[in-house]
């Protein structure tokens, strides 16, 4: 299922602190990310999983990206390419195996495409990697097994976006909730019981994630969003455990903390979006705010994503939308939204500088409207991708 190819760069390491000037990035986790192996090795290899729809095509966009920004240095990137999803599951009946598995415990990182997940298709599960439990995508799969809990969606806008001056992260728990798929039919299918999982230990794990995060990134503030005030048994665990983390966070550390009602904070994003900096969710609530948020800015196209096992040095990245297969092929999909999630991805490896060159660029096209049609541009997702690679050799 593995095949691979290089990318080279020119890169030289030197730059690795951290960025205190509140541009998203998961600069903070990088230490996870080996210190020796960032200064000793400049051979990375990384597992590649294009996905579904338009997932190949912005995925080798972004490769020729990274590719353009690592030209002519000694830093490589080895792509360990594996088909993923439900493309995979059409040809071969699974969307995943175990040499998935046994690929990301290997190599740690992941950067990928979006997977088509059918909706009403009771067929597409994953139930055969050997771990005694069945998931309802390999997204979850890869979720669930390696303990990505800490899910960050940063969202920053443009000047094409409705709402200026927006720059929130969301930070979300991503392994229990209502995503955790228990479901249970009762009375002859007649009513359909749904199990929200909320434990002290995944609360606990997000809270001080969120914190860390705002410490090494600039951010002033966290708010942590709730129903306890319906769910007061589950909802108020969530707060508990982050009330108890961030008791002492603006004395120490200049980090305040507040809550919000998951209904009211809508609300609130709507009218002054500029009350919120960083945003500790639940599972269901970070999926809802986070797509409000792409709203926000004008697109989903261009908020990426990393998920991330801190403890144990796991990582994955990619886009925030979904596979578009009605565009598959044609050509004209916006790749920022994976371009980002590369971003996300050098800055976790220790390459601030470089992920920032990319991330200027990025922010150039935007504004001079080098982008597609559905951000008022005129350009092919082929041209974006030329123009963007052209910027960084130059």
């Amino acid at each position: 299922l593995i095949m691979s190819h290089i990318s080279r760069g020119r890169f030289h390491l030197g730059c690795m602190k951290l960025m205190h000037n509140r541009r998203w990035s998961t600069c903070s986790l990088s230490h996870l990310y080996s210190m020796k192996r960032q200064m000793t090795t400049k051979k990375h290899q990384i597992v590649a999983l294009n996905g579904d729809g338009i997932g190949p095509e912005i995925m080798e966009s972004t490769k020729q990206v990274l590719g353009a920004a690592f030209d002519g240095s000694d830093i490589e990137i080895e792509w360990m390419e594996m088909p993923f999803g439900y493309s995979l599951f059409k040809d071969k009946g699974y969307a995943m195996n175990k040499d998935h598995l046994a690929a990301f415990e290997q190599h740690k990182i992941i950067l990928k495409g979006p997977v088509t997940i059918p909706p009403g298709d009771a067929s597409f599960v994953v139930d055969n990697l050997d771990t005694g439990k069945s998931y309802t995508s390999p997204n979850q799969a890869l979720r669930k097994i390696f303990q990505l809990y800490g899910h960050v969606r940063p969202a920053k806008s443009w000047k094409g976006s409705k709402f200026q001056n927006l720059d929130i992260v969301v930070v979300r728990e991503n392994t229990e909730d209502l995503y955790t798929g228990e479901e249970y039919v009762k009375k002859g299918g007649t009513e359909v019981e749904a199990i929200k999982r909320i434990t002290k230990t995944a609360s606990d794990r997000i809270a001080n994630f969120a914190l860390d995060y705002a410490r090494n990134n600039g951010r002033s503030s966290v708010c942590a969003v709730h129903k306890a005030n319906v769910c007061k048994k589950s909802d108020g665990l969530f707060l508990q455990c982050h009330r108890e983390i961030f008791k002492d966070a603006d004395k120490q550390f200049g980090i305040a903390y507040k809550e919000q009602l998951a209904d009211s904070i809508l609300y609130k994003l709507m009218v002054n979006h500029s009350e919120f900096d960083i945003i500790s969710c639940p599972n269901l609530y970070g999926d809802l705010i986070s797509d409000l948020l792409g709203g926000m800015i004008g697109s989903l196209g261009l908020m990426p994503a990393a998920q991330i096992n801190q403890e144990r040095g796991f990582a994955l990245f990619e886009p925030t939308h979904g596979s578009a297969p009605d565009i598959a092929g044609e050509n004209k999909v916006n790749p920022i939204s994976q371009w980002r999630s590369a971003v996300l991805m050098l800055q976790y490896m220790g390459y601030q500088t470089i992920a920032q060159r990319v991330e200027s660029a990025i922010e150039y096209m935007l504004e001079n409207d080098h982008v597609t049609e559905d951000l008022g541009g005129k350009l092919s997702t082929t041209q974006m991708t030329e123009f963007l690679c052209q910027y960084l050799t130059k």
